[in-house]
C-alpha cells in the first residue's frame, strides 16, 4: 500500500495543542482530497499504553518513524480570529525513547557515557577550529601547534602469560642451641611448683580422707588454673614422691594420710572451705582423744587463753555421695524406702569398703533400696553432728566475748556439755564415717552396672 506523509493538527480538548506527523495510507489520502474532516480518537488501554486512531487506522504515539529523520514543529497562536500557524523547529536524526524507569547503576552508566560523548565532541570541534584557522593564516605567521591526541585504552586480546612458578626451596628448620634448651628447662623448673608446696597440698587434701592419684592430680590442676598453686605443669613423678612422704598407698589404689601427719594439717589453710575446716577439727579431736576438761581448767588458770572445743562435723558435705546427684534411676520400679531388704553391708578393709558385685537387675534394685535406707540415716546423722558443732561454736563465741570473771563459768559449762555429749558424738561420728564408706561403695557398684549394661 502506498504511503504518504501528511501533517495535521489534532485537538484533544485540552488547553494545549499537539502536532503528530503521521504516514497515512492511500485510502486516508484519498479521503482527505474529498473531505478534510477525519475522525481522530485517542485510546488508553489498561496497561497505560496510548494509541491514536485516525479514520479507523491505529497509530502508536511513541513509534519512531521509519525514516531516520523526524520533523519537529509547534503551533504558534495567531489570536482568536486567526487559526494558529505551524512553525518548523528543525529535524532530528535520532530520538531516545525512554519507556521504563532506570535503576541507579544504569542511570550512572548512561550519564558517564553521555559525558564522555560530549567531551569527545568538544575535542573534535576544537581540533577542527585549529586546523581551519591555521590554514587561513599566511605561511610567515603560522605557528606550529601540537594537538595531543586523547589516549584510547585498547583492551588486550589475550591475557599475559603467567610466569612459571619457581620450585620452592625448603630450608632446614633452625635447631635450638644447647644454651636455649638449658634456658627453657630452667624456666620450666622455675615455674614448676616446689616439692614443699606439693607436699603441703597433699597433706591438707589427704587430711580430709583417702584419695587416688588421679583425684589429687585433678585437684591440683584445678588449683593451678585458679592460680592457687604456682607452676604451669605438675610432674607426676614429683607427686608420687611427695605422696610417699606424707601418705601410704593402700587398697583400691588410694593414698591414706599417715596418722602422725594429721596434726600437721592446719584449720587456717587458705584453700579450705568452712565445712572442710569443721571436718578437720572433728578428725583431729577424734584422733587425739583430748578431753575438753583439761583445756577448760588450763584456760581458767591462765586467765587469758580461749576455750577451743569442737564437735564432729559432717565429713562428706563436699563429697559426691552427700550431694546425692550421682544415683542412677532404678530399672523397672520405684525406690524402696524404709524397708529391710536383707542385703548385708559392704565389707570394709582399712577404711575402704569393698564394692558389692551387681550382676542382675534384681540385685541392682536391692542395692538401690539399701542405698536409699542408709542415705536417710546418713542425712540424719549429718544434721545431728552439725547441731553439735553449732552448739559448741556458739559457746566458744560467747567465751571469747566474755569478761575474765565470766569465762570460768562458761568454761565449766563447756566442760559439762562436752562430758554429756562426748559419748553420743563419738558413736554418731563412727556410724557416720562407716555409712559414708558404704554409700560410696554402693554408688560405685551401681554406676559400674549401669555403664556395663
Amino acid at each position: 500500500m502506498a504511503q504518504a506523509a501528511s501533517t495535521m493538527r489534532i485537538d484533544f480538548g485540552a488547553v494545549a495543542s499537539y502536532v503528530a506527523t503521521l504516514k497515512l495510507p492511500q485510502r486516508l489520502l484519498d479521503e482527505l482530497t474529498v473531505s478534510s474532516d477525519l475522525s481522530v480518537e485517542l485510546e488508553v488501554d489498561e496497561g497505560g499504553g496510548k494509541k491514536l486512531r485516525v479514520g479507523g487506522e491505529e497509530f502508536a504515539i511513541n513509534a519512531v518513524p521509519e525514516s531516520g529523520e523526524c520533523e519537529i514543529a509547534r503551533l504558534v497562536p495567531q489570536g482568536r480570529a486567526n487559526a494558529p500557524q505551524l512553525q518548523s523547529l528543525g529535524a532530528v536524526q535520532e530520538r531516545l525513547m525512554v519507556q521504563q524507569r532506570l535503576g541507579g547503576a544504569e542511570r550512572e552508566k548512561i550519564k558517564n557515557r553521555t559525558e564522555q560523548a560530549q567531551k569527545e565532541a568538544k575535542e573534535k570541534h576544537a581540533i577542527g577550529l585549529l586546523s581551519s584557522s591555521a590554514a587561513s593564516e599566511p605561511a610567515s605567521k603560522r605557528v606550529k601547534r601540537t594537538v595531543t591526541p586523547v589516549p584510547r585504552v585498547v583492551p588486550k586480546s589475550k591475557p599475559a602469560p603467567v610466569p612459571a612458578a619457581k620450585p620452592a626451596v625448603r630450608r632446614p628448620a633452625p635447631r635450638a642451641s644447647p644454651v636455649d634448651s638449658t634456658r627453657s628447662e630452667a624456666a620450666r623448673a622455675h615455674n614448676a611448683p616446689s616439692e614443699k608446696e606439693v607436699a603441703n597440698w597433699c597433706l591438707h587434701l589427704l587430711a580430709l580422707g583417702p584419695r587416688s592419684l588421679g583425684d589429687l592430680h585433678k585437684a591440683m590442676r584445678a588449683a593451678q588454673q585458679q592460680q592457687q598453686l604456682s607452676g604451669v605443669a605438675l610432674d607426676t613423678a614429683l607427686l608420687k614422691q611427695t605422696l610417699a612422704q606424707v601418705g601410704e598407698l593402700k587398697a583400691s589404689d588410694r593414698y591414706h594420710l599417715r596418722p602422725e601427719k594429721l596434726q600437721e594439717a592446719t584449720e587456717g589453710w587458705a584453700h579450705y572451705t568452712a565445712a572442710q575446716r569443721s571436718t578437720l577439727r572433728a578428725l583431729r579431736a577424734q584422733a587425739s582423744g583430748a578431753v575438753a576438761s583439761a583445756r577448760a581448767s588450763s584456760t581458767a588458770s591462765s586467765g587469758g587463753a580461749s576455750a577451743s572445743v569442737s564437735a564432729e562435723a559432717p565429713a562428706a558435705r563436699s563429697s559426691a555421695v552427700a550431694e546425692n546427684s550421682g544415683r542412677a534411676p532404678p530399672v523397672g520400679g520405684e525406690h524402696v524406702n524404709g524397708v529391710d531388704t536383707g542385703v548385708k553391708p559392704a565389707r570394709s578393709t582399712n577404711g575402704v569398703a569393698e564394692p558389692p558385685r551387681i550382676t542382675s537387675v534384681e540385685e541392682y534394685k536391692r542395692q538401690k533400696a539399701v542405698f536409699n535406707v542408709k542415705y536417710k540415716k546418713y542425712e540424719q546423722l549429718d544434721k545431728e553432728l552439725a547441731a553439735h558443732t553449732a552448739h559448741f561454736e556458739q559457746l566458744k563465741s560467747q567465751y571469747d566475748r566474755a569478761s575474765p570473771s565470766k569465762r570460768s563459768v562458761l568454761a565449766k559449762k563447756i566442760e559439762a556439755d562436752f562430758s554429756e555429749r562426748s559419748k553420743e558424738m563419738t558413736r554418731q561420728t563412727e556410724e557416720y564415717r562407716a555409712l559414708h564408706v558404704e554409700l560410696k561403695a554402693i554408688k560405685a557398684a551401681v554406676q559400674r552396672f549401669v555403664s556395663e549394661t
